[in-house]
């Protein structure tokens, strides 16, 4: 039994035939304290594209850059390659 968070999200999903990105954009909520903006996520397009490439089962690798000490998201800790 998998209980990575993201893989969790992918597989309901799937099961939908929903973009990822639409799925968190209707069912995650941020906390308030623990965000600038509490409330429904609004992810950027960019970040729709992450998303939804992380719940393609025909892309095996997702890479992104950052500028140092920028914010990521929790996709990034998730999914981090850390084969090298």
């Amino acid at each position: 039994m998998c209980t990575d968070p993201v893989d969790r999200m992918v597989r309901v999903v799937r099961k939908r035939a929903e973009p990822l990105s639409h799925w968190i954009e209707r069912v995650i909520r941020l906390p308030r304290g623990d965000a600038a903006d509490p409330g429904p996520i609004k992810l950027y397009p960019y970040q729709r594209g992450i998303a939804n490439a992380i719940a393609d089962p025909k892309i095996e690798r997702i890479t992104t850059r950052a500028a140092f000490k920028t914010a990521h998201s929790p996709f990034d800790e998730s999914k981090r390659d850390n084969s090298q």
